[in-house]
């Protein structure tokens, strides 16, 4: 049994590799999938049913296209309502970013729709600014028992990450912004996802302290180089007593003489 049996989810953008791949992905671990191409241009609404009907040869639990994409808010209210008109309800959702208003404007149309259920939204590929609307936005989604997650920009393989995140297991996880696990599968993150997360914040924790202690180091050197300028400035004083000046007067005197 998948980690994601029984759950229905829409991933956005599936055009993209990435997207394209976690569709896949996620079917693969048990779940019903919506495959959304942003667009209703005709080839991509063909690409859109090329992919169902792969996730299908593939054996997967089922899949439906969803065309059109952020254009409005009723673009992203008809592309979310898909699933719950098929399977009665949206249990995950895929945001294939950057794309921090996008986010937002998805985020309107799921909520209704999602806080009859509770689910689990994902923004995938996140740049700052979307990593920003992921933790400001998580709290106010919590009473609606939706969560809110992002993860980063990165070559690692970032399926069992996404995976764990639509999952059961992540019901107690909201707000938080991290990147792939590639050596793990979804079930080996959801047993030791605060390991993880730590892991990676401990790197960054640790470069901190560093960074502020050059420029102490660096003013050291300034004192003495200021006290040595005036030691510089006597050398001139010693030179200035030329005994050449009387001896150039006295060779002037003995030739008028002569």
């Amino acid at each position: 049994m998948g980690i994601l049996e029984g759950r229905v989810v829409l991933i956005t953008d599936t055009g993209t590799n990435i997207g394209y791949n976690l569709a896949l992905a996620i079917s693969a671990a048990g779940a019903r999938v919506v495959v959304n191409d942003k667009t209703n241009a005709g080839t991509v609404r063909a690409a859109a049913d090329a992919l169902v009907n792969t996730i299908k040869r593939r054996g997967g639990a089922g899949a439906l296209p969803a065309y059109g994409g952020f254009k409005n808010i009723r673009d992203c209210i008809q592309m979310v309502g898909v699933a719950p008109d098929r399977w009665d309800w949206v249990s995950g959702i895929v945001h294939i970013g950057p794309g921090a208003d996008d986010l937002r404007l998805l985020l309107r149309a799921a909520q209704p729709t999602m806080s009859q259920w509770g689910g689990m939204l994902v923004s995938v590929n996140a740049d700052a600014a979307t990593a920003e609307v992921v933790t400001e936005q998580a709290a106010s989604l919590s009473g609606d028992r939706i969560t809110l997650n992002a993860v980063r920009q990165g070559e690692d393989d970032i399926t069992s990450m996404v995976c764990y995140l639509l999952s059961h297991h992540s019901s107690g996880v909201s707000g938080t912004v991290v990147s792939a696990a590639p050596d793990h599968t979804a079930k080996e993150i959801a047993a030791s996802f605060d390991e993880i997360v730590a892991a990676q914040a401990a790197p960054a924790a640790k470069a901190a302290p560093a960074a502020k202690a050059e420029p102490a180091a660096k003013a050291e050197p300034a004192a003495p180089a200021a006290k040595a300028k005036p030691a510089a400035k006597a050398k001139p004083t010693a030179k200035a007593k030329s005994p050449r000046k009387g001896s150039s007067k006295g060779r002037t005197r003995k030739s008028r003489k002569s």
